[in-house]
This record gives C-alpha cells, sequence and structure tokens, in this order.
C-alpha cells in the first residue's frame, strides 16, 4: 500500500486518517468492472510546475540573503479539485474521489481531505541560490539624554552674525548623529536665529536660543552688545618743521626751538611727541620743550624728531665780548709792609656777569705796591699808585696808597 501511494507522488497518509482506511477497505473487498466503468479519472486543473530561476533578493525586501554555498528547499504544492464533497453515504465517498489508479488488479482511489482540499507534493528540489549583497537594517536611532550647544557663553555685537552648533548626546555619552534639531529666539527683537542655527543680533541685550530635537530641549543665554565707536583714523606724519634753522647764541644765553609735525597734505598734525637731541651739549644742551642753553664756544646742531621724521637747527656759540670791568675796593691805604687783596668783575655786552675769563692784574708803580696775578697788592714804599686789572680789552683799576 505505501508502495502505490508513493509511486502516484501523494503524500504519505498517517495510519489513523480516515482516508487510508478507506481506500485499505477498497482495496482488499476489489472493485466490480461495472464500478471501474462509472468512474472517470479527473485531470488536474494545475499544470505542472516548471522549473524557475532563483528570484535575487531584492534590496529593502526585508528578506535575508543566503551564501553561495548553501542551498535553499523548495515545495511546489498543487490542489486537486475533485467532485462535490458529502459525508452522509458512502456514495458520497464515491463522489469525493479525487482520482483513481490501477496497479496489477488493485484499484487505488485518490480522496481529497475532509475538512480542506487535497494538497500534492512534488518531489524536494535543491535550487542554489545567486550570491546578492547584503541590505542592512535601518539603526534605530537612540535616545537623546541632552543637547550640547556651543559655544556656551556666546557673545555678538549687533548685525553681526554667529553659527551655533547642537549635538545630540546619548545616555551613554556617545554623539547621536543624524538628528534633526530645530532652533527657537525667545526674542527676536534682540536676535533671530534660522533653521541651520545662525544667530542673527538685531539690538543690544541677552535672549536665550533653544534646541529642540523631540521632547529633548536644551538652552543658551546669548548677550549682544553694542559695536564700539571707530577708532580714528591715524594721520602719518611726513615732515617736521623747525621755527628757525639756525640759532646764535653768546656762552650763556638761551634760545628757544619749536617743532610742528605735518601730514604728506601739509596740514599740522596734533598730539604728536617730539624728541629733543643736541649734537655737543659742551656746546650747546637743549630741554624736552626745545630751549637751548649756550654752555661754550662752538657749533653743535640741535635736531626734533616725530615718528622717524626729523628736523635740524644749527647752534653758533660765540664769547660774550667784556663790556666793562671793575676793581673792588675800588681804593686802599696800606703801611708798608702790609698787604691786600683786590677783585675784578667782568660784565658782558648784554649786562650780565662773566665768568671764566682771564684778567692780568697790573700795578702803576712796583717800587710802591706790587700785585699778583690772583689780586694780592703788596705794599712796599710810601706813595700813591693804581692796581689795575685788564680782560678782554678792558680795563678797571684801583687807588693804593702807602704810608
Amino acid at each position: 500500500m505505501e508502495d502505490l501511494i508513493t509511486t502516484l507522488g501523494a503524500a504519505p497518509l498517517s495510519h489513523d486518517d480516515p482516508v487510508r482506511s478507506q481506500m485499505m477497505t477498497l482495496a482488499a473487498e476489489g472493485i466490480s468492472a461495472k464500478l471501474l466503468k462509472q468512474i472517470v479519472t479527473p485531470r488536474s486543473p494545475i499544470p505542472k510546475a516548471r522549473e524557475r530561476t532563483p528570484t535575487p533578493v531584492q534590496p529593502g525586501s526585508g528578506v535575508e540573503p543566503m551564501a553561495a554555498d548553501r542551498t535553499a528547499v523548495v515545495h511546489r504544492t498543487a490542489t486537486l479539485v475533485g467532485a462535490p464533497r458529502k459525508r452522509e453515504s458512502k456514495k458520497g465517498l464515491y463522489a469525493a474521489l479525487g482520482g483513481v489508479a490501477i496497479v496489477g488488479s488493485v484499484v487505488l482511489l485518490i480522496l481529497a481531505p475532509w475538512d480542506s482540499a487535497p494538497v500534492v507534493t512534488e518531489p524536494t528540489q535543491t535550487v542554489p541560490v545567486e550570491d546578492a549583497p547584503a541590505t542592512p537594517l535601518p539603526p534605530t536611532q537612540q535616545p537623546i539624554a541632552r543637547i550640547d550647544i556651543g559655544p556656551d557663553e556666546p557673545v555678538l555685537d549687533v548685525d553681526q552674525t554667529l553659527l551655533l552648533s547642537a549635538t545630540a548626546i546619548g545616555f551613554d555619552d556617545a554623539i547621536i548623529s543624524g538628528v534633526e534639531v530645530s532652533w527657537i529666539s525667545e526674542d527676536e527683537t534682540v536676535a533671530s536665529v534660522s533653521p541651520l542655527g545662525e544667530v542673527t543680533g538685531r539690538a543690544a541685550g541677552t535672549v536665550r536660543l533653544v534646541a529642540s530635537a523631540g521632547d529633548v530641549r536644551s538652552a543658551v543665554t546669548l548677550t549682544i552688545q553694542t559695536p564700539p565707536p571707530p577708532a580714528p583714523v591715524t594721520v602719518r606724519v611726513a615732515s617736521v618743521a623747525l621755527n628757525r634753522q639756525q640759532l646764535s647764541l653768546s656762552v650763556g644765553e638761551t634760545g628757544q626751538l619749536r617743532a610742528t609735525p605735518r601730514s604728506s597734505g601739509g596740514s599740522v598734525v596734533g598730539g604728536r611727541t617730539v624728541a629733543w637731541r643736541t649734537s655737543d651739549p659742551s656746546i650747546a644742551t637743549v630741554s624736552r620743550s626745545g630751549q637751548v642753553r649756550a654752555v661754550g664756544s662752538g657749533r653743535a646742531t640741535i635736531s626734533a624728531t616725530v615718528e622717524n621724521q626729523r628736523a635740524d637747527a644749527a647752534v653758533t656759540v660765540a664769547i660774550e665780548p667784556v663790556a666793562s670791568v671793575s676793581v673792588s675796593p675800588s681804593s686802599g691805604i696800606l703801611e708798608t709792609g702790609q698787604t691786600a687783596s683786590l677783585s675784578a668783575r667782568l660784565v658782558g655786552s648784554a649786562g650780565t656777569a662773566l665768568i671764566d675769563r682771564t684778567v692780568v692784574w697790573e700795578s702803576g708803580s712796583v717800587s710802591i705796591a706790587t700785585v699778583s696775578a690772583d689780586g694780592m697788592v703788596t705794599a712796599v714804599s710810601p706813595g700813591v699808585t693804581t692796581i689795575s686789572a685788564v680782560a678782554g680789552g678792558r680795563r678797571g683799576s684801583a687807588s693804593i696808597t702807602v704810608n
């Protein structure tokens, strides 16, 4: 019996299946020729399954591809459509026949199952599966713990822009990529923000900027400040002019120099510091204000420098001529053998006392009184004589009486 079922290509029936029991009974009793004439073996309405080329796995189909060295087991099924099924009588059983097979003297009836259409399973085929690239499943986004905004304490000038960054962070402190973040400004009159996080300062003040992704929100406080006034344009000094290019002084005299910085256009440049310098301080000196003092005879150069621009003045210092010489005391009475000291005072043409000049002392009669180089008079013998002091072609004298 099992051989017959296998030969017909039907699926094996379990031992307690009622169809198997009916088939065994009919096979044991045999079937008359009249019954055989009445039974027509139906032809299956389902065509034989054709060999099919394996279909490649399409990306996104949700089907996991198989390796090239694996095989897939394909079962093809077909449903036999038989006569209407009835359970009331044995005649109904015959009416439910799905087909007849005769092997030798044994008639095998193929019956459809009572509760569903009969299923015929073709032999198992092993079909190789072609290689197909693996399609990764879309990742599931991790839950967001917070949003980090940078910079932390942004400061922006009015009418300037600043790009803020927003980074989604998971509960494991890892960065979550591909998160869409939206931005809002809580006060558009102070600062506005674009969907990409670009902020534009509108007015001085502070404003909170909020970044959100789903239910997670983070905010940062932005300070908008008024920009400082522009720095004044610096005018470069192109030249320096002096009020005098030459200065003639006598020793002891002073003179004033003034420096004026000018631009390339000739305009005066104010607020600049002038550096003064003398080439020979033994002849002339100069103060921070440009005052020149004659110290000794000769020539010196006084320079004024402003931002690497320099101007010079030539100073000539001459010896002041002696205008007058006076001797003090102008007279004196000495006893023979006594001494007395005289002094000379020199006055220059400017009315100032002259110092460091050479004075020559002379006695009108050395037999009455003599005088040393420093003005010391010695009474020699009774009489009257004149002691003179000579300097710069000028002379001063004193009368000496010796008793």
